[in-house]
């Protein structure tokens, strides 16, 4: 698979930069970039909760009450996955539909495509950070919002991005 293309001149200067521990230009809120889309940007320290237990969850949750245990308000409704995620395996080029209401914007349909972290970065700086233990999971979506969500050919949403980085839950998305 190619490189996802990833949005330039926002919150790092080299896509690279999520994967190093220092603090990023924005590490909690939101910003209209000038192409129109949307920033957010939130950092979580979860002590005790290793980048083996994210990758887990992925590969577990299920139910709407599963992904409301992630955050209550957030997480309306799960939609479902589609036939590439296959419980406790694999959530790598699966699919998944929820519903989503994001502060205060009311509930809408959310669609992602989850990668493996090198479609979005190179494999040496992957294994770099890894090696420093800057990065002990990282969790990459193409997301799309909405009724009538864009997909490309390969079935990704081509309207945004969504990464978790891990130690620290560095949660970035991109829409």
């Amino acid at each position: 698979m190619n490189k996802i293309a990833t949005s330039k001149c926002w919150v790092v200067d080299d896509i690279h930069d999520l994967l190093n521990p220092a603090p990023l230009k924005l590490e909690m809120g939101f910003s209209r970039l000038a192409s129109g889309e949307l920033l957010v940007a939130v950092r979580t320290d979860m002590h005790g909760c290793k980048g083996e237990m994210l990758d887990w969850w992925f590969r577990y949750f299920d139910s709407t009450q599963k992904i409301k245990w992630w955050h209550p308000h957030d997480h309306v409704a799960f939609k479902g996955w589609d036939e590439k995620w296959v419980k406790g395996e694999n959530y790598i080029g699966a699919t998944i539909e929820a519903v989503e209401s994001l502060a205060d914007i009311p509930p809408v349909t959310a669609k992602l495509k989850f990668h493996a972290p090198t479609d979005f970065f190179e494999l040496t700086a992957y294994e770099k950070a890894q090696d420093n233990n800057w990065v002990s999971a990282a969790i990459c979506s193409t997301i799309g919002f909405g009724d009538n969500i864009v997909v490309d050919a390969e079935g990704d949403p081509v309207s945004g991005e969504m990464w978790f980085i891990w130690p620290e839950i560095r949660n970035l998305v991109v829409y």
